[in-house]
């Protein structure tokens, strides 16, 4: 995918479903195994047709660049056109990511992260390219539990759980070679977030936009929680908390991207499968330190005007797990949202173009405009 810059200050991304037949060039066969998924599910929940969802979700991708995560996520079926034109899809993500974080930024190297915003690790972590033979053979000896990682690895790809009875020989170099070369102490959750999930790290996602003030917008908080047994991570089979602005869980657990046939088509589930509890009316603990500690990171990244940042709740208080320069925002616009915050819809569109600046165009692309600062018609 490639970014280019066009006159007027729009910032366009070239992708194919810009071709002639958009509607068409985005269609794959994933694609269409993803609307058979999301059909099913959808006509569940709206009670519409499924031949009408397929075409009602072929619309929304060439007019609104909705994925059928996004078309799921953002209850699109349920919706008209004027309320799903508020909501920002994957494909005006790809626009709006480059317009205010820039194309690239070194702070996507994990430990160039760590580097900037150590403080706030809990944790113990060594590079096995940047420290000392000395600190890396007594990382190895005093934790017989860690993960590896590269540091460029996206969404828990190229993360490796190790444990060892005993320090073996040749571990480091090993691991070095194989590319994952950032090693993490293993977190310890707090008892009352443990529950949810214990097999992976069970983790508080909060997205901030910052206006070139450097003023904090916090988007509304989601806990992603493992619905299987991976202990890497939790961005896959994942089950989804939605909290308020005092970090209780108000709604039933949401399948995400959506549900599979291991466990049926409903989205919302009052139980998680394999743990059995129930998550709706729980408190996240230090949930309020985690908002306080955020806004003290986000200063020391003032380059980056979005940032999706993922908590662990330890009994010793939030434990930064990583910073995503590019985060996606789909979990944030739950069609769910609009009941726990009482608007007419979770979409974030109006948001995005008052603190960045900017304004989407029908063509999914982004031009820079004054926004009238006193406006308050946002979520």
């Amino acid at each position: 995918m490639r970014y280019k810059q066009l006159k007027g200050d729009v910032i366009q991304c070239e992708t194919s479903y810009k071709r002639v037949f958009p509607f068409i060039s985005m269609i794959t066969w994933s694609t269409i195994q993803s609307m058979r998924n999301v059909a099913r599910a959808e006509a569940r929940r709206s009670g519409k047709s499924r031949l009408s969802l397929y075409l009602d979700m072929i619309k929304s991708r060439h007019r609104f660049g909705a994925t059928t995560t996004d078309y799921l996520e953002f209850g699109f079926s349920m919706q008209d056109d004027s309320l799903k034109s508020e909501y920002i899809t994957s494909h005006m993500l790809t626009a709006l990511k480059p317009a205010v974080n820039g194309k690239e930024s070194p702070l996507e190297d994990k430990w160039v992260a760590y580097q900037r915003l150590r403080a706030f690790y809990k944790r113990d972590c060594v590079s096995l390219t940047e420290s000392s033979e000395e600190e890396i053979q007594d990382f190895l000896g005093r934790h017989p539990v860690f993960f590896a990682k590269d540091v460029t690895g996206r969404c828990g790809h190229q993360v490796v759980y190790i444990e060892q009875e005993r320090q073996e020989p040749g571990v480091a170099n090993h691991l070095r070679d194989s590319g994952l070369t950032m090693l993490e102490e293993a977190i310890v959750q707090h008892p009352d977030v443990a529950r949810f999930s214990v097999h992976s790290v069970n983790t508080l996602r909060i997205v901030t936009f910052a206006n070139d003030s450097g003023d904090l917008v916090f988007l509304p908080p989601v806990m992603r929680v493992s619905s299987d047994t991976s202990r890497t991570d939790n961005h896959y089979g994942l089950f989804l908390l939605l909290l308020d602005d005092d970090g209780i869980v108000r709604s039933d657990g949401y399948f995400q991207p959506y549900p599979g046939t291991k466990y049926g088509y409903d989205l919302l589930v009052p139980e998680h499968p394999l743990t059995g509890f129930s998550p709706k009316g729980s408190r996240v603990p230090y949930f309020k330190e985690a908002l306080d500690q955020i806004r003290k990171m986000a200063e020391l990244v003032p380059e980056l005007k979005m940032i999706g940042w993922d908590i662990a709740m330890t009994p010793e208080g939030p434990d930064l797990v990583e910073f995503n320069d590019d985060p996606g925002i789909d979990l944030h616009q739950n069609y769910y949202f609009a009941d726990i915050y009482g608007k007419p819809h979770a979409g974030i569109r109006r948001l995005a173009e008052h603190v960045f600046g900017v304004v989407f165009q029908p063509d999914l692309s982004i031009r820079q405009a004054k926004v009238d600062a006193t406006s308050s018609d946002v979520l």
